[in-house]
């Protein structure tokens, strides 16, 4: 999918249980795909939003999120989140959501990567 400016969002599935790789970059996820509805969508993240980022036990808002991980002012309006039906899955290069996350009961992996070209 182009997403303007030289972006593109790169997703597929994998079948079978897929240990999740560390590879260090923030552009790309690896998910449960069967928590997922789709299609995806890719959105600005909304006032005041909240999610549960990976690893932690409560929520916070995404703002607080951005601003934690040092993203510049300007860059926090247009960075995208995605989402799958009302379940906010990533905030795109910054952190997945806990409930995306894959377990020993996942059976398919949804891989997201965002390219710049």
């Amino acid at each position: 999918l182009d997403l303007g400016s030289g972006w593109t969002l790169r997703a597929s599935i994998l079948p079978g249980r897929v240990e999740p790789h560390s590879n260090d970059s923030r552009l790309e996820i690896m998910v449960d795909a069967d928590i997922c509805t789709f299609p995806l969508e890719i959105r600005p993240h909304t006032r005041g939003e909240r999610f549960q980022p990976l690893g932690m036990q409560g929520t916070m808002k995404i703002s607080d999120l951005l601003i934690n991980n040092h993203l510049p002012r300007r860059m926090r309006a247009r960075l995208p989140v995605i989402s799958s039906a009302d379940r906010l899955i990533w905030v795109s290069g910054v952190r997945m959501a806990e409930a995306a996350k894959i377990t020993d009961n996942s059976k398919r992996v949804l891989v997201l990567q965002f390219k710049k070209s």
